[in-house]
């Protein structure tokens, strides 16, 4: 179930956060009732030949300081289409319209289009329909995204590695009183909410990433972070065509096929704070190459992205805002794409109006060198060449976090 362990190539991976379903301890404190309830949802809802279902996912994180509160807030809708046991159709759309991405695949072949950027990435290896079911899902949606996959699937470690299962009451949703499951994990709570009869459907699922954020802040501010998904319109044994789980690309979509990249040295492996950053060479966007260790005596930011990630799009301009204010002290950013083809980084940053060094990771093995399991990853590197300070994902309080790491490099 640990996020963590599932990887696959970078045009799926680079959906994935870091804020996951990290470590989990065996059940501590189970309301036997409780348990039941959550687990024969789970198992009637993996048993169907096929099912459908709509849902939105509203994000609230809030930041406490003296100074007042800081809010950011995000709004998305989906729907999900899961057909035997590797028939696949999922889109999620931010109400804003800024990001959408589709998931289409019927078990061997894998696409994800993004109909904005009117490209879509084409995978053909094994990958299991949980991963691919979350793997649209990044940042604070990560985690709950995950606990809904294992829910469709029916895993069973959702209920066993869960710290405490226990009955929340009920509350009144949409006109139903619901049976509220409360399961608490060691990363963050969640709590199910099932409609009552017979037909136990998942109706609400409300996530607190708090633990989660928290962990991340070292800056002594308060920080509060929910996520509240909300399901509507279930189908059970919605009968489904063959060409539903195909993608047929639309008059002008380009196309790219994927693969895993080739095992490299520090696969797998988290970055440790003191050790030396992997060196390497890469080709720049612009023309000519860069090699970290010539990069020594400066502090370096490495910001490992893709244009259709919505968290990287969110976090590079606060990345660049960092780096720009300490330029002149040494400071440096190479924002290292992952597997994307010069035109499509050329739209992007021509519309973002960015002007950074863009080394081109075309392959993905210089993410694969660093263990980067999900993007946005940002890398702050000191003046000796070693790691000082790894961000997997992007955290609420990101510009105050990244400002202390890149001072705490300048200062080493």
């Amino acid at each position: 179930m640990n996020p963590q362990k599932q990887r696959m190539a970078p045009a799926v991976t680079a959906c994935l956060a870091a804020v996951c379903l990290a470590a989990f301890a065996a059940a501590q404190e189970v309301d036997e009732n409780a348990k039941g309830l959550l687990e024969n949802a789970m198992r009637e809802v993996s048993s169907f030949a096929s099912v459908g279902v709509d849902f939105s996912a509203n994000t609230r994180a809030v930041k406490a300081s003296d100074s007042g509160e800081d809010v950011s807030e995000q709004a998305f809708e989906g729907e999900m289409l899961l057909r035997g046991k590797s028939d696949l159709w999922q889109r999620l759309r931010e109400q804003s319209g800024a990001f959408e991405v589709q998931i289409i695949s019927n078990g061997k072949v894998h696409n994800v289009y993004l109909p904005a950027e009117k490209r879509a990435d084409r995978l053909e290896q094994e990958v299991p329909r949980p991963v691919l079911a979350s793997a649209a899902m990044g940042g604070l949606l990560k985690a709950p995204g995950v606990w809904l996959a294992d829910f469709l699937h029916g895993n069973a470690e959702l209920v066993n590695e869960a710290q405490s299962v226990t009955h929340a009451g009920t509350r009144e949703i949409g006109g139903l009183s619901c049976d509220g499951i409360a399961l608490a994990y060691e990363g963050f709570d969640v709590t199910a909410w099932l409609a009552p009869g017979e037909k136990r459907r998942l109706v609400q699922l409300n996530a607190d990433m708090s633990k989660a954020v928290s962990a991340q802040n070292h800056g002594g501010d308060k920080i509060t972070a929910e996520v509240v998904f909300q399901f509507s319109n279930w189908r059970v044994n919605p009968e489904l065509k063959d060409e539903q789980f195909v993608f047929t690309a639309p008059e002008g979509v380009k196309v790219q096929d994927r693969k895993e990249p080739e095992p490299g040295e520090g696969q797998g492996s988290s970055l440790k704070a003191g050790a030396p950053a992997p060196d390497f060479t890469l080709p720049l966007f612009k023309g000519g190459e860069m090699t970290l260790s010539a990069e020594k005596g400066k502090v370096v930011v490495l910001d490992f992205w893709a244009s259709w990630c919505g968290p990287c799009r969110q976090a590079m301009p606060v990345i660049e805002k960092v780096v720009h204010a300490h330029a002149d002290k040494g400071v440096k950013l190479y924002a290292v794409n992952q597997a994307e083809p010069p035109e499509t980084v050329s739209k992007f940053l021509e519309s973002r109006k960015m002007d950074m060094p863009v080394p081109m990771d075309k392959d993905g093995k210089v993410g694969n060198l660093y263990g980067v399991q999900g993007i946005p990853f940002i890398v702050v590197v000191d003046r000796k060449g070693l790691v000082s300070k790894v961000f997997e994902g992007m955290p609420p309080d990101f510009e105050k976090l990244l400002t202390e790491a890149v001072q705490a490099a300048l200062a080493s």
